[in-house]
């Protein structure tokens, strides 16, 4: 009894000292600087402005933040300086022209440390070892050849995703999920899903859902004070501790299952490995295509360089992939793509005439003989304003990934403190009315009204996928699904408010959960095939499905 009396005595002492050095050190830092720090609101002692953040709708407050501020914004969240960038111009200032010095990222503790997501090129700090996953994904995901190669896989993924919408289009989200889920296991490990109820999907959604269970307040505050992950799991408050090993032991298998069937595949391609799964055995089948990481692998192993420590980093390589749960988990991948095709169809359930007008195009450019194709693209470019428009109505990531300034910096007429956080307000860059006039109404046609220079600094794909040498290596290739499927379900369905018992419209809203990533709140609509001869259709873009 003492000793445990002793250690919480300890426990208190060591807190009491922590926060008087870092109130002396806040009010020496606001002494040296402060009357040169960018503009933003009063902040109280220890918690900074974490109180007038909240939990949800952050980057609403930011917005409203701006008008009385401006578009460059100074704050503390509890111990951490952070610079909130409410305009494009500013972002391109700072993330894009000084990357050098603002491509860091703060250390995520509850992810990296306690979760196990390591390593992980979202969420690594800049230095060597992120360099080289950013030319392994460079190489992977922006060659054109690869993208031309990974065309095939997307075709008959969205074939898939349109056979199911036939058979259950009230699933439409769930269909949705699996689809996006599938293409990147096909293209990050050349594994392909069997079901709808395959294995390493269910994983993976598991792990992301407990994950941002946990990551909430537990995880805000482990990450802004670091020494509560030494508390003991049996302390009042230490509960998520126990949560974070669970969590752990999942997202390791998740790192490791796949990998280690994509790495047997490169030895022997009609491999079936009898793989564990907690408390059971099964059978998955491995198809021994060639893939971003088997690629990688013979690559490596050709050239002696497949060292365990390579063999660990491209484990996080092609986590990026698989699963993607940007500022709570991981970077690109399914879910910020998931979110889009889910807002897809929000806005065409409220907007009937921007459906009308995308199907005439596609009738008119491609006809009733076949589905849309990659080379009918610039042949529609109505359904490019439609993606252009998705992308600025709900951006996934509402406040991006955060960046980490490595040095001193001075902008304008400020200096920003190094070891700042630093936090681009999408959401606001692309719904400020000064640029997107009527922002919360969905208008693909703004940007056919714009002048083409205007139009193009404005173009809502060069704010989406982030910043300078953080930006999303993926976004060609998740522009290409999105655009590939947008442009099939159009031409295959008609989207109308579902009806209620009597009879009646059900009009959704256009509301968006905030959190790591906005999801539009569940919804219901009606999807019905335009022709009698969807099906077959659907099978010849498919190709050979199974």
């Amino acid at each position: 009894m003492s000793l445990v009396l002793d250690l919480c005595a300890t426990a208190v002492l060591g807190t009491a000292i922590s926060i008087v050095y870092w109130v002396l050190k806040q009010w020496w830092l606001d002494a040296q600087y402060g009357t040169f720090l960018p503009p933003g609101p009063r902040r109280i002692p220890l918690v900074g402005n974490a109180h007038q953040l909240g939990l949800d709708g952050q980057h609403k407050t930011l917005s409203d933040w701006s008008k009385r501020y401006g578009d460059v914004i100074f704050m503390r969240v509890f111990n951490k300086p952070a610079l909130v960038l409410n305009s494009a111009e500013a972002a391109r200032d700072l993330l894009d022209k000084r990357s050098a010095k603002y491509s860091d990222r703060p250390h995520f503790t509850l992810l990296v440390d306690m979760f196990g997501s390591d390593p992980n090129p979202a969420l690594m700090p800049y230095g060597p070892w992120w360099r080289q996953h950013r030319v392994w994904l460079h190489s992977g995901l922006m060659d054109k050849d690869n993208l031309v190669g990974y065309q095939p896989i997307l075709r008959k993924g969205t074939g898939r995703l349109l056979s199911t919408l036939i058979d259950s289009p009230d699933d439409f989200i769930a269909h949705v999920k699996r689809f996006v889920g599938g293409l990147m296991l096909e293209i990050a490990y050349g594994h392909t899903a069997a079901s709808a109820d395959d294995e390493l999907i269910m994983l993976a959604d598991t792990v992301v859902r407990e994950a941002m269970d946990e990551g909430s307040i537990a995880g805000t505050l482990v990450d802004y004070f670091p020494s509560l992950r030494y508390i003991p799991a049996w302390f009042p408050g230490g509960g998520f501790k126990r949560r974070a090993a669970r969590i752990h032991g999942m997202m390791r298998e998740m790192y490791d299952r796949p990998y280690e069937q994509a790495k047997a595949a490169v030895v022997s391609p009609e491999y079936y490995l009898l793989s564990p799964c907690s408390s059971y055995f099964s059978v998955v089948a491995w198809n021994g295509k060639a893939s971003f990481l088997t690629t990688l692998l013979e690559s490596l192993a050709t050239d002696g360089d497949l060292t365990p420590e390579h063999e660990e980093h491209l484990k996080g390589a092609a986590i990026v992939l698989y699963t993607g749960k940007p500022q709570q988990l991981l970077t690109c991948g399914t879910d910020t793509t998931s979110t889009v095709l889910a807002s897809f169809f929000l806005a065409m359930t409220l907007y009937p005439e921007v459906v009308k007008k995308a199907q005439d195009e596609i009738d008119r450019v491609v006809g009733n003989a076949r589905l849309p194709d990659f080379e009918d693209r610039s042949s529609l470019p109505y359904l490019e304003c439609i993606l252009s428009e998705l992308y600025r109505w709900n951006p996934p990531l509402y406040l991006g990934v955060p960046h980490r300034l490595t040095t001193d910096d001075d902008y304008r007429r400020w200096h920003i403190p190094r070891g700042s956080m630093i936090i681009p307000n999408i959401w606001w860059m692309l719904r400020n009315p000064e640029r997107y006039p009527a922002p919360d109404t969905f208008h693909p046609e703004r940007f056919q009204e714009m002048d083409p220079i205007v139009a193009d600094a404005t173009n809502p794909r060069n704010l989406v996928f982030g910043f300078g040498r953080r930006i999303c290596p993926g976004r060609q290739l998740a522009d290409q699904t999105l655009w590939l499927a947008i442009a099939n379900i159009l031409a295959v369905f008609n989207i109308h408010k579902a009806r209620d018992a009597d009879g009646n419209e059900i009009t959704p809203e256009a509301v968006f959960v905030s959190g790591g990533i906005s999801h539009p709140r569940p919804f219901k609509c009606e999807i019905r095939p335009r022709l009698e001869s969807a099906a077959s259709r659907v099978q010849c873009l498919a190709g050979s499905v199974t």
